[in-house]
Parts: C-alpha cells; structure tokens; sequence
C-alpha cells in the first residue's frame, strides 16, 4: 500500500515524505529480484559456459574475455539465459509501476516519463533476448538494437527518479545512486572512442558491458535496502 503525500517543502520534508512511503513485503522482494535475477542469470549462465569450455575462463568484470550474450548462446545456458532474461523483463516492468507510486507518494507527483523509459528498457531486453543466438545480419542487428536501448532506456529511468528522489529519499541512498549513474555515463561515453579507436576493442567492450550491467543492477538493490529500511521503520 502506497499513500499519497504532499509535494515536500522545508528541510524536514524528506523525512516526513519518506514515511509517506509504506512498502509492504511485496514492494521490497520485486526491488530485490529486479536485481538479483539478471545478475544471478547471466553469471550462473557464464560459470555453466566457461565449465562446459564454450567460452573463455576468466574474471569477464575485469579480464573482458567474452560477452554476456556469449555467456548465454550456448548449452543449457541458452535456455537459462533466455527465461532469466525474460523473468527480469517482467520485473522491471513491475518495479518501474512500484517506483512510481513510491514517488508519487514522496513528492504528490507521478514520474510517467521515467516510468515510461524503464518499462520500454523492459520491453527492448525481451526483443534483444529473443534473438539471442539467431544467426544473420538482421538478428544481429536486433540484438544490438535491442542490448543498446535496454541498457539506455533503463539508465534513464534511474536518472529521471533520482531526480525525484533527491527531494524526498535518505541522502545515503542518493548520493550512492549519483555514484551509480556517474559510473554508468562515464563507461557509456568511453564506449565511443573504445568502438571506434581502439585496436582491443573487443575485450574492452566487454568489460564495459559486464561493469555496466553490475552497476545497472545494483542500483535496484539499493532501492530495495531504502524500502526495507522503511518497512522497519513502520514496524518501530
């Protein structure tokens, strides 16, 4: 249950706007699932491909020797990899929805515009994961279209709510999203001379694909601990 509150004005707003906010049990397992299924999905997927010797053995976060796609295009992992994909899809459209009434609660105000970002990112994930292991021009190009705009769809949906939470959430927990989200733009803008100049393009790519999605990830997770804070809080 989510109860609505008053646009937050003065210094003690935030505090009084955050206990507006009454997340029930539901609220914090989707935030926390939202986090931990592609996560668990595309490691457990890479571990089964890396034993089975389909893909590279390293440390992908910082050794880059295959992509997440790679992880989750052969074997089992491939089934794996496209139900774990499709179940975080689901989640992130059921987290986004939640969001919005978190902030709507905050603030007396709706967030349509990062709800929409974030629900579209869903969608994009669902087409990229669709044609994971299609062969041909066309599906290749599905997949990029679909990774490139799940991954900026969903940057921007946390950026467009941490704007929004700034006003109302605990000051820990936006300064570590603005963290976040600094990380997140600083590897998608040393992507660019990475594709275009770098003769180990490659293994550098990959390595910005598996930190970004680690740093994607944890911003749910820290959604997740705030709610939880707040559902102690309201049992005290």
């Amino acid at each position: 249950m989510i109860r609505p509150a008053p646009a937050p004005h003065g210094p003690a707003a935030p505090v009084h706007a955050s206990a507006a906010i009454q997340p029930d049990r539901r609220a914090v397992w989707i935030a926390v699932l939202t986090a931990v299924v592609p996560t668990l999905t595309v490691n457990i997927c890479y571990l089964i491909s890396s034993t089975q010797g389909l893909v590279p053995a390293c440390i992908p976060y910082f050794e880059g020797c295959t992509s997440i796609s790679s992880a989750g295009r052969y074997g089992i992992s491939y089934y794996l990899f496209k139900v774990g994909m499709v179940a975080g899809a689901v989640l992130l459209v059921l987290f986004w929805r939640q969001m919005n009434g978190h902030i709507r609660a905050g603030t007396g105000r709706a967030a349509p515009i990062a709800t929409a970002a974030g629900m579209g990112g869903a969608a994009f994930l669902v087409l990229y994961t669709a044609f994971l292991g299609s062969e041909g021009h066309f599906y290749f190009l599905m997949r990029r279209f679909g990774s490139l705009l799940y991954f900026g769809l969903t940057m921007v949906a946390q950026l467009m709510a941490l704007r929004r939470l700034e006003t109302f959430a605990p000051r820990w927990l936006t300064r570590t999203m603005k963290w976040i989200c600094f990380s997140m733009l600083f590897f998608g803008v040393f992507s660019i001379p990475v594709m275009n100049y770098m003769d180990n393009k490659d293994t550098f790519q990959d390595i910005i694909e598996w930190d970004f999605s680690l740093l994607m990830q944890t911003y749910f997770l820290l959604t997740a601990i705030w709610l939880a804070q707040l559902r102690r809080n309201l049992a005290t």
